[in-house]
C-alpha cells in the first residue's frame, strides 16, 4: 500500500473520477481503512461515502477494494461534468 499514490498527469483528461462506496454496517473497520487510503491518496471527500479525484485512480482503488474484500461494495463513476466544480478545481490545480 505504500507505494500505491495517485500520479498528477501533465495534463487533465477532463473527467472527474467519483468513488462510491456501501459497505454492511458490520464492516465499520473496513470502511474506516478504506477512507483512510482515500484521505491520504488525495481524494476529496464529496458525501459521507463519496470520494472525488481529478487524475486516473482505477488500478489503486481496484487494487484497495480486491485487498480489503469489498469489491461488489465499492463503485468508481466517470463524470464529465460536475455543476459549480470551482472547489474542486482549485483543490486539485486543475
Amino acid at each position: 500500500f505504500d507505494e500505491l499514490e495517485v500520479k498528477k498527469p501533465k495534463v487533465w483528461d477532463g473527467t472527474w473520477r467519483l468513488v462510491s462506496y456501501d459497505l454492511p454496517e458490520k464492516s465499520g473497520h473496513i470502511r474506516n481503512i478504506l477512507r483512510e487510503y482515500l484521505k491520504t491518496w488525495g481524494f476529496y471527500p464529496f458525501q459521507e461515502s463519496v470520494f472525488l479525484h481529478a487524475y486516473p485512480c482505477g488500478r489503486e482503488v481496484d487494487f484497495l477494494r480486491e485487498y480489503l474484500g469489498v469489491g461488489k461494495y465499492v463503485r468508481i463513476l466517470l463524470v464529465k461534468k460536475i455543476e459549480n466544480d470551482n472547489i474542486y478545481r482549485e483543490f486539485f490545480g486543475v
